[in-house]
Order: structure tokens, then C-alpha cells, then sequence
């Protein structure tokens, strides 16, 4: 799926339930929202949709920090509104290491990315820093998802600067909670 398809989706989600937080998003679309304790070791599933006939839930592994859970979350709203809506899956689950095609990891986290920064936060963050690590940890995210962001914002004109490392489609699963960079 091509980058432009991705912000068209975006763009349809935006008009059908405005810009709002992942929990809102599942409410809204009638995705059932589970948490639930999958372990703490690195290859402890992160989190998992499945859709079973008409119902379709998310669940996140509540053994880590509540900003990762956030971060899973809204990758699986990503995998929900490409590939379980469209029927490309029936389940995806996250683990350390996915078995899943780069494509549609690489394509959840470019949605979520959309969904969850706001352009404007990435252009006012980055008009105060040039640091791209200090600049993911004011906008709150993870470093991975400001570069799919950054490489959305690029394909649609923007001109900002490229990451240190790039973000692989897998980033996410390879995360660890004292890896993450937030905000204190």
C-alpha cells in the first residue's frame, strides 16, 4: 500500500470520528479493548486484533508500561483499519519478533504514526530542536513512530530532516519499556 493511500485513510478515519485518543477509536468503531498479562520478557506478546465474525477486539498486554501499551495500541488500530477491516488478516499478534510481512507492519506503523502526531506538534517541535531524539521525547512518542511520521509528512512536501537510525517496519515488537524514550 502506497503512502498516499495510507493518509487517505487517515483522512476518512479523521472525518468519521475526528482527531482522538486510540481508546476513543475503538469505542467509536465497535472494537471490543482488552488488557491483559502476557508477560514481561522480550518475547512476551506486546498485543494482538482478531476479528471473529462481526466482532473485532484489540488486546494489549498489561504487563508493560501504560506509554507502551498506548504506543501497541495504536499500531493495532493501524493493522485494524488496513488490514482486519479489509480483510487482508484475520488475527496479527505482536511478539518481539513478528512473523508478520514488513509490508503490513511497515503500513500499521505508518497509520499510526498519522493518527497519533499531529503534523502541526511535529513542525512546532522541530522549530525548537533540530534533535531528533529530543524531539520524540517533547511530542511524547516513541523514536520509531516520529520517523514513520516524518516520512509521511515528507512524501506529502514537507522537507524535514531524516532520522539517525530508521525505524524498521518491526521496530515495535523489538521494543522494550526501558528503551522507550519519553518525556519525564
Amino acid at each position: 500500500m502506497k503512502t498516499e493511500s495510507i493518509l487517505k485513510e487517515a483522512e476518512a478515519i479523521y472525518r468519521r470520528c475526528g482527531r482522538t485518543g486510540p481508546e476513543e477509536l475503538c469505542r467509536l468503531n465497535g472494537v471490543i479493548l482488552l488488557y491483559y498479562p502476557m508477560g514481561k520478557t522480550e518475547e512476551a506478546c506486546k498485543g494482538f486484533v482478531l476479528r471473529c465474525g462481526s466482532k473485532t477486539s484489540i488486546t494489549i498486554n498489561s504487563d508493560m508500561s501504560p506509554f507502551l501499551q498506548k504506543m501497541v495500541l495504536w499500531h493495532e488500530l493501524g493493522h485494524y483499519f488496513l488490514h482486519i477491516q479489509t480483510g487482508l488478516a484475520d488475527g496479527l499478534r505482536e511478539f518481539s519478533v513478528w512473523n508478520v510481512s514488513d509490508k503490513m507492519e511497515r503500513e500499521a506503523n505508518l497509520l499510526a504514526a498519522e493518527l497519533s502526531i499531529k503534523d502541526e506538534d511535529v513542525t512546532e517541535v522541530f522549530s525548537e530542536t533540530k534533535d531528533f531524539f529530543e524531539a520524540s521525547g517533547k511530542l511524547n512518542v516513541l523514536p520509531g513512530f516520529l520517523d514513520f511520521k516524518i516520512r509521511m509528512m515528507n512524501a506529502s512536501g514537507a522537507a524535514l530532516p531524516g532520522v539517525p537510525v530508521p525505524a524498521e517496519g518491526s521496530f515495535l515488537g523489538k521494543q522494550k519499556d526501558e528503551d522507550a524514550y519519553v518525556q519525564p
